[in-house]
């Protein structure tokens, strides 16, 4: 099987099986999901998954309507430092995570939904082992 950059998503979609959706801009991804939803069955959707939860439902929805796998993530979640931490610490050896990243805070891109989103991802493979307590906060002193 080959692969290749098809330009427009819908235009050659029932040609492959596979689709990485990968506009930066998380606004456009309803748009682009709901063009090639019909003719995929495994989509990969960069981050940010969606800018509004609204969003994030429909592009669901759709998923579930055309029987799409929907894939999204950080690729930092499997960072090789923190998969070897988490095998190291096994289940009973985490009592606490502390990640930090990047938040840079975009107009058209809220809150987590652009760099934020490394760190809550690291946060989040720490939490499938075990969780007890979560807290955020938002350090003002911090430059990046």
């Amino acid at each position: 099987m080959g692969y290749g950059n098809h330009g427009q998503p819908g235009g050659r979609g029932e040609e492959c099986g596979r689709v990485m959706l990968e506009a930066v801009d998380g606004r456009a991804h309803l748009a682009l999901f709901r063009e090639i939803a019909p003719h995929c069955r495994l989509v990969f959707i960069d981050k940010p998954f969606a800018i509004t939860s609204q969003d994030a439902v429909a592009i669901v929805k759709l998923a579930q309507k055309h029987q799409v796998t929907i894939m999204s993530s950080s690729s930092l979640r499997y960072a090789q430092g923190l998969q070897d931490e988490l095998a190291r610490a096994g289940e009973e050896g985490i009592i606490g995570v502390d990640c930090a990243g990047p938040l840079h805070l975009q107009p058209t891109q809220p809150g987590f939904f652009w760099y934020g989103i490394h760190a809550a991802r690291c946060s989040i493979a720490c939490w499938v082992k075990v969780v007890h307590k979560c807290t955020w906060r938002q350090r003002s002193s911090m430059k990046y």
